[in-house]
């Protein structure tokens, strides 16, 4: 792990998934703003995942109140629970891109094509443009792609996490997503090789990021996991569901 500081506001407890913290989305959750490619269908084997999924309505859509969306959480997860998953964790993060962000369902678990089934079926009940899931692998996996990970020694306001986000888009990273676990904020980026990405051109952007938040001042750390990465799309839910 690499540590790193950064300078950027003195308020802290940003409640991710308010009005007033993150509603956010971006390619860790399954939003709309990005055109995508056609997925691969996951295989039958357990394995280790991590899902960005949401229930946010798509643009023109009536929003949905904090309420509603932790509504739809607990049945998100009841769904999940339904099939034979182990390990399941369900927190509601904020998912973000370039202009736009939404609350995203930050899911991990331990599960094969039955899981899969319910995530393609979630994401098509609430009109989602993709739902993306990452399976961990190792770093030598010639599919793999690199999931970084900054935990922050702190939970960060709104102004701490829009002055990160500035830096995020400046680096050249398209989507991004953050949540809060115990007392620290933990800001998440994947390379997605579906919506353009390149693996070393997100390497280089992250450095870029950490570089910008090591002439600052809170204490962090940052990890690298690999994941292959899977999209279901809007046009071949069915595909998975059957």
């Amino acid at each position: 792990m690499k540590t790193i500081s950064t300078k950027l506001g003195s308020r802290e407890g940003l409640a991710l998934g308010t009005p007033q913290g993150l509603p956010l989305g971006g390619p860790g959750s399954g939003n709309w703003g990005h055109a995508g490619r056609k997925g691969k269908r996951g295989g039958s084997a357990p394995a280790s995942y991590q899902v960005g999924i949401t229930s946010a309505p798509p643009p023109g859509g009536a929003a949905k109140s904090d309420a509603q969306i932790r509504d739809d959480m607990g049945d998100f997860q009841r769904s999940m629970k339904a099939t034979p998953v182990t390990d399941l964790s369900v927190e509601l993060g904020r998912g973000g891109w370039e202009g736009g962000y939404e609350p995203t369902f930050v899911t991990q678990y331990t599960g094969n094509g039955e899981a899969t089934k319910a995530l393609a079926r979630f994401g098509k009940e609430h009109k989602q443009q993709a739902v993306l899931i990452q399976r961990y692998t190792s770093e030598n996996d010639p599919k793999a792609q690199p999931q970084n990970r900054i935990e922050f020694d702190r939970l960060l306001d709104s102004d701490q996490v829009t002055s990160i986000e500035s830096v995020l888009v400046e680096a050249g990273l398209g989507g991004w997503t953050w949540v809060n676990r115990g007392n620290r904020a933990i800001l998440m980026a994947v390379c997605i090789p579906q919506w353009g990405g390149d693996k070393s051109s997100h390497l280089a952007s992250v450095k870029t990021v950490l570089s910008a938040l090591q002439r600052s001042g809170l204490s962090a750390t940052e990890e690298v996991r690999y994941v292959r990465v899977n999209l279901m799309e809007e046009g071949n839910y069915d595909d998975y569901i059957r």
